[in-house]
């Protein structure tokens, strides 16, 4: 199946001063051994900050990472678990579009 995963911010907001460079994705779906896809997200895609990634059906999770412009993490990661979660409070949402 195949979701879309949008990433407002991952997590806490971003202080005063710090440059967030990019979202760190890390998508691991329920296969056996489970599939683990990476991407980094600056805003560019159409629609910004999100990406599609095809995974086994099931329940899997997302890790989202803020980046900031040294590199460094910005908060703490936030994990969204797919399909039945939908994290509003970090602005991060993962749909499925196919079954």
């Amino acid at each position: 199946m195949i979701i879309l995963i949008q990433a407002l911010f991952a997590g806490s907001p971003i202080p005063a001063g710090v440059t967030k460079a990019s979202t760190s994705v890390v998508v691991t779906d329920s296969a056996t051994p489970p599939l683990v896809q990476t991407f980094s997200l600056n805003g560019t895609e159409t629609p910004p900050y999100s990406v599609s990634a095809t995974v086994a059906p099931g329940v899997g999770s997302v890790v989202l990472t803020d980046i900031d412009s040294t590199g460094a993490i910005i908060g703490t990661p936030v994990t969204v678990k797919y399909p039945a979660e939908v994290l509003g409070v970090s602005g991060a949402t993962v749909v499925i579009t196919t079954p």
